[in-house]
């Protein structure tokens, strides 16, 4: 190998190196506050059924609406940069001339959209479906149903666009990876 050759090759290795790193820390990260997030709403939710204030069910859902859309933020950006990690891994092999990194190809295989993924999916889409509905029953006592029904719409047809935006991140990070990078 040249010179000009392990420059180039440097290159694509601090960049897969770049890209892990900030995968590895939004997990992390994301998990954490996703966490406090869910602690901080169970706790205000067993404070309400407590004390027996109603109208805490009425934001309830709102926070976790909010919660939700950060976890589908940093999906996002870890599908996006996941895309481009894969990009940038098949350059790398294609460089070698052989198969030395191969991450993206078996998590695509093994833990993209597995069961234990889909029943998360699954309670998650449950557990804000029972908020929304407490929230509802509250929002009648107070007879704020309709603005409750508004916004509780609005925050829907955001999380529908939301999630498809997410599950497209991968290969549209893929695609424009390979077409920045001439290939």
């Amino acid at each position: 190998m040249n010179e000009e050759q392990e420059k180039r090759s440097n290159v694509f290795l601090a960049e897969y190196k770049i890209v892990s790193d900030e995968i590895k820390e939004r997990i992390g990260r994301s998990d954490k506050i996703i966490a406090v997030g869910l602690t901080v709403l169970s706790a205000g939710f067993v404070y309400g059924i407590k004390e027996k204030i109603e109208i805490i069910f009425l934001v309830l859902p709102i926070g976790l609406y909010g919660v939700i859309f950060y976890a589908i933020f940093n999906t996002t950006i870890v599908m996006t940069l996941g895309g481009h990690k894969k990009y940038i891994a098949e350059r790398i092999n294609t460089y070698f001339g052989e198969e030395i990194l191969i991450w993206e190809s078996v998590a695509n295989k093994i833990i993209h959209r597995n069961i234990a993924q889909i029943c998360l999916n699954f309670l998650y889409a449950a557990f804000l479906t029972a908020a929304v509905t407490v929230g509802y029953e509250s929002a009648s006592t107070y007879c704020y149903a309709k603005v409750y029904i508004s916004v509780i719409t609005v925050l829907s047809i955001a999380l529908i666009i939301s999630l498809s935006v997410m599950a497209k991140a991968f290969n549209k990070s893929y695609k424009i990876s390979k077409s920045s990078w001439g290939q």
